[in-house]
This record gives C-alpha cells, sequence and structure tokens, in this order.
C-alpha cells in the first residue's frame, strides 16, 4: 500500500473518532437499566428524545443547554407528584424533584456536560457548567427552571439552604429530620435516592417488608444521613405496632438494629 493511500483511511479514523465524541455513554442510565429502575420502553424513549436533540444541537453550548432544558421537560415533565418512582414519569409524565433531576442528569451526560447534583433536606436541583458560567437547572419550575443571572442563582441557593422550595405547600404536615443537608451528590447516588424515596413511599403506606428492601438498596454503597435515620424510624414504628408481626418485626430489626441504636437520642428527643 502507497504512503498517501493511508490517508484515507486516516481521515476516516479521526472523522469517527469526532462523531464519538459528540456524546458520551451515560453511566447514570446504564445503572438504572441494571436495576431495573428503568424498563426497556422507558429506555427507547428516552433515546428517541436524545437522538431528536442530537439533530438540533448548537455549537453553543449554553443555547443548547437551553433547548435541553425546555425540550426535556415538554416532552416528559407534566405534571408533579412527589415520591413517585421514576418509570411514572415516561409513562404517565408524573415526575418530583429527585426523578426530573435524574433524567436531567442523564441527559447532560449523554452531551458530555459538566454539572453538579445538589441535595438539600427536601430538594435537589442541578449547576451546570457553560463557557460563561453556570446554570441552575430547577426542575420543578415549569416557567423559570433555567436560571442564568448570577443574582437569581444566589437567591434560590439560599431559599434551598433554608429549605424552601416551589413545591412545598404549607398545609401538608411533614416529618421533621434531624439533620440538614446542603451539598453535593454524585449521579452514581441518585439510583440509591430513587431507591429512598420508595421506601417513604412503602412507609407511608405501611408495607414494612418493601420499605426495608428499598432501604437496603438505598445504603448500598451510599452512606446518608436520611437513610439511617428512615431505617432507624422503620424499626421504631414496627416495634411499636401491635399489628405487625414477630416475622416482619425480627427481619427489620435484624437489617437496622444499628441505626436504630445509633439514632435513640434523637428518637427520644422527638
Amino acid at each position: 500500500m502507497r504512503w498517501w493511500d493511508n490517508i484515507g483511511w486516516i481521515v476516516l479514523l479521526w472523522l469517527a473518532a469526532a462523531t464519538t465524541s459528540v456524546h458520551a455513554q451515560s453511566a447514570l442510565l446504564m445503572e438504572l437499566k441494571e436495576q431495573k429502575l428503568l424498563s426497556s420502553a422507558d429506555h427507547a424513549h428516552l433515546s428517541k428524545h436524545l437522538e431528536t436533540l442530537e439533530k438540533k444541537r448548537a455549537e453553543n453550548d449554553r443555547a443548547f443547554l437551553y433547548r435541553i432544558f425546555w425540550s426535556t421537560r415538554k416532552e416528559f415533565l407534566h405534571t408533579y407528584s412527589p415520591h413517585q418512582p421514576i418509570s411514572s414519569l415516561f409513562e404517565h409524565g408524573l415526575y418530583d424533584c429527585l426523578t426530573a433531576t435524574t433524567l436531567y442528569a442523564i441527559v447532560l451526560e449523554h452531551f458530555a456536560y459538566s454539572f453538579k447534583i445538589v441535595e438539600t433536606n427536601y430538594h435537589i436541583f442541578i449547576l451546570a457548567s457553560t463557557a460563561k458560567g453556570e446554570i441552575l437547572l430547577e426542575a420543578t419550575d415549569p416557567y423559570n427552571g433555567f436560571v442564568e443571572s448570577s443574582d437569581q442563582i444566589n437567591n434560590r441557593l439560599s431559599s434551598y439552604k433554608q429549605n424552601i422550595t416551589a413545591t412545598r405547600k404549607p398545609d401538608v404536615v411533614e416529618y421533621k429530620f434531624h439533620f440538614n443537608i446542603f451539598g453535593e451528590v454524585a449521579s452514581t447516588h441518585l439510583p440509591n435516592l430513587l431507591h429512598y424515596n420508595q421506601a417513604i413511599n412503602a412507609f407511608n403506606d405501611q408495607k414494612w417488608i418493601k420499605c426495608a428492601e428499598h432501604l437496603q438498596a438505598a445504603r448500598l454503597g451510599y452512606s446518608s444521613a436520611r437513610v439511617k435515620e428512615l431505617a432507624a424510624l422503620l424499626v421504631e414504628s414496627v416495634s411499636e405496632n401491635s399489628t405487625v408481626t414477630d416475622e416482619v418485626k425480627d427481619f427489620i430489626i435484624a437489617h437496622f438494629r444499628n441505626e436504630w441504636i445509633e439514632a435513640q437520642p434523637l428518637v427520644l428527643g422527638r
């Protein structure tokens, strides 16, 4: 083969590399599929949306992020409903801050954006990086969720630190946590938080074993004050409930005894 014949192969290889660099494999998406939190139909729906976005990709990363945010909201986020499984987002358009943030995290990973996920006691949101600075993505705000101004971002951050969110209702009684969370969480731990939300659902429905199973999945490779406190509360609740069988009590105490013992000063102080 003559040396100049190799030029064609070099060009083809360069084009292939350029093509594959347009988007990245989402590790979060793969993990959600592996844990069966997303179905094949959910994955297909999301893949179709990503393909549509790829065709509308803009060179300006800020402008493209704007398109990602609003087109994704229009496609998937229709009705706010707390503690929904992520499958409800794809099947019925029902979402909360966690499932919607998880969705955006998948899309941002796909397009290789740099971003931070920040969690508080009652909320979670994204700070995405662009060439001209950070953008706050508030998944639960259907009107002003794409926050560009640094002053507005700081105002939002201040309200989040006070655990004030647009979706919280003053007439709803919520359990008062004994911890205070405001910090970055890795996207790899979003599946843990999704399991935690489903544990809350099961707890509220008094489905004790299901709650325990989700809590076990939530704490797998992830240490969180919120998971520990719910585990302790679960042990306390079943221990004091005369309608719960000894078999169920033994199962839950065996798995979460340490969390319950650790939380005794908090439990007694409630």
